[in-house]
């Protein structure tokens, strides 16, 4: 039986799974609220130093594995939903958050970045909390 590596892959379909992994403390719950969302998978966080600032790469899995017009309309929808919460259900001040679109590796792969203020944590994860309840 030959096992699957990097330089072989595995000729099974490949399907999303929920797993235990070590992260930052200070940015667990943020981790868990971004790996709710449907179809979403984090890849990468760091819950930052002092001044830092908090990051979490995340993937879209779409029909298309790593299809870079399907994680765009996702991540369209994503921010479409944010604002929403914000204006409907948050304050109005100032919020230190950024949710991106980006390449990497060898471009074949398609990420979204999560970034906030350390103080915003806590804010970014109830906002997307919120918005997972909407896009549901």
């Amino acid at each position: 039986m030959h096992s699957p590596s990097i330089s072989h892959p595995t000729p099974h379909k490949q399907v999303p799974a929920k797993v235990t992994a070590y992260v930052d403390e200070d940015i667990k719950e943020l981790i868990e609220v971004i790996n709710s969302l449907e179809g979403i998978w984090t890849s990468e966080s760091c819950q930052g130093y002092k001044g830092e600032l908090v990051e979490v790469l995340a993937h879209y899995h779409s029909l298309k594995d790593y299809d870079f017009l399907e994680t765009a309309q996702f991540v369209e929808k994503l921010t479409k939903a944010v604002k929403q919460v914000i204006l409907d259900e948050i304050d109005y001040g100032c919020h230190n958050m950024w949710i991106s679109l980006g390449w990497g590796g060898d471009m074949r792969f398609p990420y979204i970045k999560f970034e906030c203020g350390q103080a915003d944590r806590r804010k970014m994860t109830k906002i997307l909390n919120l918005v997972r309840q909407r896009i549901a």
